[in-house]
């Protein structure tokens, strides 16, 4: 797609300011979800000025672009400056693409909130899009986003009404909705793992664990289509693993080498599908393997705990954000590892929910 776009507007002898900058939006845009991913030279640094509110919708695009890049990066909270540069010119009455941009606008702001691990305010941003009618193109991620947020709140009876309500229209939201409902449950088995140590909840791993699985060779095959598909894959690979070291502790029968192969999956699917070099996610999935060993006074883990804690202080250094990226792994998930790993006599390596720690 991204082929086909720089051929058409190369082969268009003077075309008209707006197609031209609709072209090269879309050309940044593509590269952005690229496998490779985008770098800091795919958006560019400024945009012409088009007149008319056709012209300021694009404009509203380009920095939806700029902040996206940022997100990329790591940077979440240098990707709230482009949106605070736009609004409609007469907000009373806005153009419908002007509305339409608004809207996206407001998604973007809930994602970030959502990433910077503030919930409340995510789902503020998240709750008007979601029952928005006539629905806006954004009305099913948004859905998604929201359920996912009211998991990380505890809001079960929420998460599980919104994503109830969501009817899928093609494959890959039908994969979507089984992904987030997914790891409601999983939020749900985890909360009530955290709250209470000895309860058994494999009703909600068990529900969990079926969709994981029946996702995960789809997923593995979309992998290499573009960043998106490569985040399900971790994302599918990070809830079997979660459930796996679970029932291992649990049921010792499940088997140290099966629990391991698990993360390591996990930890091999993170690498690249965040930001190029390794994030937060690769942390716990470090911090979950060392666990598993230190269970089985296997010292080899205190090699994983040392990794762990370079990454952290070079995310530090980069002031690189991807603690909330995915569902329960820099909340509940992130608790439970290092209160398990304490329990062991290990260092906590995890002590905040700020950006230093990624």
């Amino acid at each position: 797609m991204l082929l086909i776009a720089t051929t058409l507007l190369g082969r268009m002898a003077q075309p008209s300011a707006d197609l031209d900058i609709s072209i090269r939006l879309r050309q940044m845009a593509l590269s952005l979800q690229a496998p490779s991913g985008g770098t800091r030279d795919t958006i560019l640094p400024t945009l012409p000025q088009i007149p008319g509110r056709k012209g300021h919708a694009l404009f509203g695009e380009f920095l939806l672009l700029q902040s996206q890049q940022r997100i990329e990066d790591g940077h979440i909270s240098l990707a709230w400056q482009p949106l605070q540069q736009w609004a409609p010119q007469n907000v009373a009455q806005p153009s419908s693409i002007e509305a339409v941009i608004s809207s996206r606008v407001d998604f973007m702001k809930g994602k970030l909130c959502r990433f910077q691990g503030d919930f409340g305010s995510a789902s503020r941003y998240l709750e008007p899009l979601a029952s928005q009618y006539p629905a806006p193109r954004i009305q099913f991620p948004a859905r998604l986003h929201l359920a996912v947020v009211y998991g990380e709140l505890g809001f079960w009876d929420k998460a599980q009404a919104i994503l109830d309500q969501t009817e899928p229209r093609t494959q890959k939201q039908q994969r979507l909705l089984r992904l987030a409902r997914a790891e409601v449950r999983l939020a749900q088995g985890l909360d009530k793992l955290a709250t209470t140590p000895a309860f058994r909840s494999d009703g909600f791993f068990d529900s969990a664990n079926e969709i994981f699985h029946s996702l995960s060779d789809e997923y593995q095959d979309l992998a290499p289509s573009g960043k998106g598909m490569r985040r399900n894959f971790f994302r599918v690979c990070l809830g079997l693993a979660i459930i796996g070291h679970v029932k291992r502790r649990h049921k010792p029968q499940f088997g140290m080498i099966q629990a391991l192969s698990y993360w390591q999956r996990a930890y091999l699917a993170c690498r690249g599908c965040l930001v190029k070099w390794e994030g937060f996610p690769n942390v716990v999935c470090l911090l979950s393997m060392a666990e598993i060993k230190a269970s089985l006074a296997d010292r080899s883990g205190d090699a994983d705990l040392d990794h762990a804690k370079e990454i952290l202080a070079q995310l530090s250094r980069d002031n690189v954000e991807s603690r909330f990226f995915f569902a329960n792994l820099g909340t509940r998930w992130a608790q439970i590892i290092c209160d398990w790993l304490e329990q062991a006599g290990k260092p906590r390596v995890l002590t905040g929910q700020g950006s230093g720690l990624g």
